[in-house]
């Protein structure tokens, strides 16, 4: 499948995929198209042919915070409803782009990876930097929702997601839990 051919709906739902990672999770990319819809954290310099006019003349919400002028999405790309992505889901898993994942880290969630890595590798590199470090924020805002927020892999992925967020130092943190119960357990 070509990325060029798909419609742009389709598209719009494998970039958000790709920057939660070798799994995603249906919920994950719920929120992230919500968030775009809702112009959530959109940063001044994602405005360029990612379908969205931001009045932010402070440049307010390109930092970490979410306070600015208001974000003004333009047209709705995928209708962001758990059906309509269901079945873009299940027909991605059809045509070989996808697969699902039977054993989910977060209870609940339904999990899904890419069929073949490159693919998401590729995906990945088509998102504008500033529009990848807002996925990345978002993501790890999220999984810290989850009641498997303790456990070690989750913690890693939080860091790993504000790491490519641009935030050093809230990485650190959960990176550093993880190795001080490495180290508790022996």
């Amino acid at each position: 499948v070509r990325l060029s051919l798909l419609p742009p709906p389709t598209r719009r739902l494998l970039e958000r995929a790709a920057v939660c990672g070798q799994h995603f999770f249906v919920d994950a990319l719920l929120m992230l198209k919500r968030c775009d819809d809702a112009g959530i954290a959109i940063s001044a310099e994602d405005t360029d042919n990612e379908g969205f006019v931001v009045d932010d003349p402070d440049g307010a919400l390109a930092g970490e915070g979410t306070s600015g002028g208001p974000a003004v999405p333009l047209p709705v790309d995928d209708g962001g409803d758990r059906s309509t992505l269901g079945a873009t889901l299940d027909q991605l898993v059809a045509q070989g782009v996808l697969a699902r994942v039977l054993d989910s880290r977060l209870r609940g969630e339904c999990g899904y990876r890419f069929a073949y890595d490159p693919w998401r590798d590729h995906v990945y590199e088509l998102i504008s930097p500033s529009r990848r470090r807002r996925y990345h924020r978002l993501i790890s805002q999220w999984l810290l929702l989850h009641p498997e927020q303790d456990s070690d892999d989750v913690m890693e992925c939080v860091g790993r997601h504000m790491e490519r967020a641009g935030l050093g130092a809230g990485a650190a943190i959960f990176y550093h839990r993880v190795a001080q119960r490495a180290v508790e357990a022996g």
